[in-house]
């Protein structure tokens, strides 16, 4: 989603998913001012908030979001992995479109 007219650079948003294990966190995803943030919708539960800058984003693939970390339940989500070699998979809508944007080599 192009969000227009917002301060602050914002340039592109989603709700998302972050995946840690069986674990998850619904909030937002955001580009913002060269950083990719996540904020959960309940910090409470320790997954986010995140910010990743994306001079720091090694790779982008699109993954799978699993059931209890292990069984594949949607083909939805992205992968992102830093140089610091931090990992981070989001369930989103249009993965293909979130790799594009964050992929290091997108030219």
């Amino acid at each position: 989603m192009f969000e227009l007219g917002l301060s602050g650079g914002i340039s592109h948003s989603t709700m998302a998913t972050v995946q840690k294990g069986a674990f998850r966190a619904d909030g937002k995803l955001w580009i913002e001012d060269d950083v990719l943030h996540f904020s959960p919708f309940n910090e409470d539960l320790g997954y986010g908030p995140y910010a990743i800058e994306l001079g720091n984003i090694k790779l982008v693939t699109t993954g799978w979001g699993k059931g209890a970390g292990i069984i594949p339940v949607t083909p939805d989500a992205i992968k992102v992995i830093t140089y610091d070699n931090d990992q981070y998979r989001f369930i989103l809508a249009n993965p293909k479109k979130w790799v594009e944007l964050l992929s290091p080599n997108k030219g």
